[in-house]
């Protein structure tokens, strides 16, 4: 009468086992991130990337936003600034503007606010409100924009690869 208790316990462990198995494999198939939720990670990681507490040296900061920029950006990405009259193509030019365009500053914030997201496939456009806050000596000056945004998904990973910064509206 032993042996038969001893295999059904052994069986049901066994059982419980498998059902744990199959739910642990399908909560990493089911709960991946979703393609929006990636994109939201990229410009989370934009907006660390490009703003700083203080006056970097223009150097390292540049050699840090290419660094950054190479997990982030597509190699051909085109930035359009109208209002500056600025265009970066490309990785390089992007992180040298980016130098550029803050080296007198004493600090610097950016903040996505995404406001819609199409994803179709491998592309996906999207628009958001970007806040910066840059301050030049003690005075802070905060100005928001909209900018229009497309992402590629190359090797499984989303990098911007073009955005369109409308003019500013200062507060």
């Amino acid at each position: 009468m032993n042996a038969p208790a001893s295999a059904f316990r052994s069986r049901a462990v066994i059982a419980t086992a498998a059902v744990l198995g199959l739910g642990l494999i399908g909560y990493a198939l089911f709960s991946r991130q979703t393609d929006e939720e990636r994109i939201a990670e990229v410009l989370t990681e934009l907006e660390e990337s490009v703003s700083f507490e203080a006056p970097p040296n223009p150097l390292t900061h540049a050699a840090t936003l290419r660094g950054r920029f190479a997990k982030l950006v597509a190699p051909d990405v085109i930035v359009d600034v109208p209002e500056r009259s600025l265009i970066a193509r490309g990785r390089d030019d992007l992180a040298r503007l980016a130098v550029v365009g803050t080296t007198r500053l004493q600090s610097f914030d950016v903040t996505f606010t995404l406001e819609n997201l199409r994803v179709d496939g491998d592309a996906a456009k999207a628009g958001v409100e970007v806040l910066t806050e840059a301050a030049h000596g003690n005075q802070p000056r905060m100005s928001t924009r909209h900018a229009d945004l497309e992402f590629v998904k190359a090797d499984g990973d989303w990098r911007l690869s073009a955005a369109h910064v409308l003019e500013a509206s200062d507060e």
